[in-house]
């Protein structure tokens, strides 16, 4: 899975290093190199799908009830009309990431993040006429209140809503890899059923490598290579640090994956970003709450080459795009000259015969649509992105006084999980979000604690307009109370996502401080997430044997315990993940050097099985050298750190557990 942070983090080292092609106008082609073939893994999904999908989701939502939903069940999401047909199966198995993200834009994101956007900032300015008991700002902003009593009306939906949303997605992550997949008609050494990414990071890689550097000509064209050339010294000595922390390649557990991607990506943001950060063992300085927080770093304009537009204070076309699958002209914004280049390199690197079907300059502008939203979604910090601050209570808001219209309400509830156990982990996030949202927002109730809420102020503040008096105390404590609430359904939001591999996770989450000092992120097994695991996987009591095969303990499906260091055997034979100390995701950055030769003197087939070095030093080696003597490397690290691109056997099954003398990729 993607590195976005990671790898942009690695090219700007090396552009301090070496000085990339061009002018300052041509950074963005080497930024967007940069992520290498990980672009392709946003094509969009199309308008018929998503329709559908959206369709299924609505229904499911339908069949909730007050009682299911306070009891955490996840309703059923029928996605027969898909499997129905061939064309649309087959898009769905190709793109589960960009469908879970395009549901989760049309549902969630399009109905709601505005309203949090806008309810925060209303708030915000609420608060600050309270507590200057300013009545003539009171009484200009009256007329906008009654936005806050219909925005807390859809707001009742947002935990339904959830819990469907949620539903499918668990669904979609439970799709493997089609090398993966075993019984009748499998067939995992046929590589025209990998997905576009896939297909890119396991063949060929170093021919491609080299046709993109000899072939481009324009600065445009230069500084894509040269920011491609970038990823893949990245890729070789980065993805197995990410494979170690997630206990096997993307190949067996592609969503825990991205789980673990999303938190080595923003540790690396806020190592690199933050003036003077630095680690002493598990401690950093400053303190993680004060390291740059990637989750309002708009990474998306780093590599924005089709000029994509993000108005002020509003989503931008491309999530519209991606949530209803019609692209319109967006894709056509990508610099057509550049994508004739990168396809120029595909078709001289495989014949159309031994490549999925796919590639094409429109898939090129499609992908750079999907790749700008969802990074826009990860990183412009709109809505409950970044959470609102909500400073001190005002001096009339005493810590143990709560407003009436708050205790009339009670307590949270606790709901428990009911229903199927459909990825029990990751119920937990929900359940633990869900009991907030229903306490503030309520279910199809209509009687909401932030409906008793709104209903005060804005009473109060009619009775002040209309010549009465007000009661200034009161007043700025209900507001305090408000803007509390939406902090906390806020944070439990981004929570939930981030848990959910679908966002990053804030700088205060990557690592707790305890009586013995800091210690990193983990999952809930106790596993770091930001930390190579090969000195703490006592504590997780699983052995520290790599590739962890697929896991289908749960339900028979993939992956679905990604919050878990996976449990399930290892794939045999077993080989090495990472040969270096535990460590941060530093040391492969720029922490190491060159080690053993560098990835230039990778060996025979399939590792030599040394250490490399960081990703700098690497890249500070391949890039004057164009790639040539560059071993075959397969850019996820699948079968071990170091190996080279391989193929299975014929009529052999990786599905099964065991890799049966494979074979170089040719």
């Amino acid at each position: 899975m993607s590195n976005v942070a990671f790898d942009l983090e690695v090219l700007t080292k090396v552009a301090a290093a070496i000085a990339p092609p061009g002018t300052p106008a041509s950074l963005p082609f080497a930024a967007l190199g940069s992520l290498g073939p990980d672009l392709y893994e946003y094509v969009p999904i199309s308008e018929k799908l998503s329709g559908l999908l959206v369709k299924a989701v609505e229904k499911a939502i339908t069949t909730e009830t007050p009682a299911s939903v306070m009891a955490g069940t996840l309703p059923a999401v029928d996605l027969s009309a898909v499997k129905a047909d061939a064309s649309l199966a087959a898009e769905l198995f190709e793109k589960p990431m960009m469908a879970i993200y395009s549901v989760l834009f049309n549902q969630i994101v399009l109905p709601f993040w505005p309203i949090f956007q806008r309810d925060a900032s209303l708030l915000n300015q609420l608060q600050t006429i309270a507590n200057n008991q300013d009545g003539n700002a009171l009484k200009s902003i009256a007329s906008q209140l009654d936005q806050l009593t219909s925005d807390g009306t859809t707001l009742e939906m947002l935990a339904p809503t959830l819990l469907a949303v949620m539903s499918l997605a668990l669904q979609l992550v439970a799709i493997p890899t089609a090398i993966e997949v075993t019984g009748t008609g499998a067939t995992p050494w046929v590589p025209l059923f990998d997905r576009l990414s896939e297909f890119l990071r396991w063949h060929r890689t170093d021919t491609f490598a080299q046709n993109l550097d000899q072939s481009a000509k324009t600065d445009n064209e230069k500084a894509y290579a040269y920011g491609y050339l970038s990823h893949v010294a990245s890729a070789v000595t980065g993805k197995p640090f990410i494979n170690n922390v997630a206990g096997g390649p993307y190949r067996t557990h592609w969503w825990r994956n991205r789980l673990v991607s999303n938190w080595v990506d923003a540790w690396t943001f806020g190592r690199y970003e933050t003036p003077g950060a630095s680690m002493a063992g598990d401690t950093p300085t400053p303190p993680y709450t004060s390291w740059a927080n990637i989750c309002s770093s708009n990474l998306q304009d780093k590599f924005n080459v089709a000029g994509l537009t993000e108005p002020a204070g509003q989503l931008p076309p491309a999530i519209k795009a991606i949530a209803t699958g019609d692209l319109g002209s967006l894709p056509g914004q990508f610099p057509a000259d550049v994508a004739a280049f990168i396809q120029a390199a595909i078709d001289a690197t495989w014949p159309t015969a031994s490549r999925p079907p796919g590639f094409t300059t429109e898939a090129i502008g499609q992908a750079a649509v999907g790749l700008f939203g969802v990074v826009w979604f990860m990183t412009s910090g709109f809505g409950p992105m970044t959470p609102l601050v909500l400073g001190s209570a005002p001096s009339g808001c005493p810590a143990n006084v709560t407003p009436p219209w708050v205790t009339s309400h009670g307590s949270p509830p606790s709901p428990q999980q009911g229903g199927p156990s459909t990825g029990a982990t990751v119920c937990g996030v929900i359940l633990a979000i869900l009991a907030v949202l229903l306490f503030i927002f309520g279910a199809f109730t209509g009687g909401s604690t932030w409906g008793a809420g709104i209903s005060a102020v804005i009473g109060a503040v009619k009775a002040f307009t209309s010549g009465g008096g007000i009661d200034w105390d009161t007043l700025q404590c209900d507001i305090f109370w408000l803007r509390k609430l939406l902090l906390e359904a806020e944070t439990g939001l981004l929570k939930a996502l981030v848990d959910g591999g679908l966002a990053y996770p804030l700088p205060v989450r990557l690592g707790n401080s305890g009586i013995n000092g800091v210690t990193p992120a983990v999952d809930l097994s106790g596993a770091p997430l930001t930390k190579s695991n090969s000195a703490a996987l006592a504590t997780v009591g699983v052995a520290n044997l790599y590739p962890h095969q697929l896991d289908k303990t749960n339900l028979g499906a993939a992956d679905l315990n990604f919050q878990k260091f996976p449990t399930s055997p290892a794939e045999t034979p077993t080989t090495v993940s990472f040969p270096h100390p535990a460590a941060y995701a530093d040391s492969v950055v720029d922490g190491s050097g060159l080690q053993n030769g560098g990835i230039l003197h990778g060996g025979a087939f399939p590792s030599i099985n040394m250490f490399f070095g960081d990703a700098l030093a690497n890249a500070k080696q391949l890039i004057p050298a164009h790639a040539k003597g560059l071993p075959r490397y397969n850019l996820d690290a699948d079968r071990g750190y170091g190996w080279q691109t391989w193929n299975p056997a014929v009529n052999t099954f990786p599905g099964n557990g065991t890799v049966v003398n494979p074979t170089p990729d040719v």
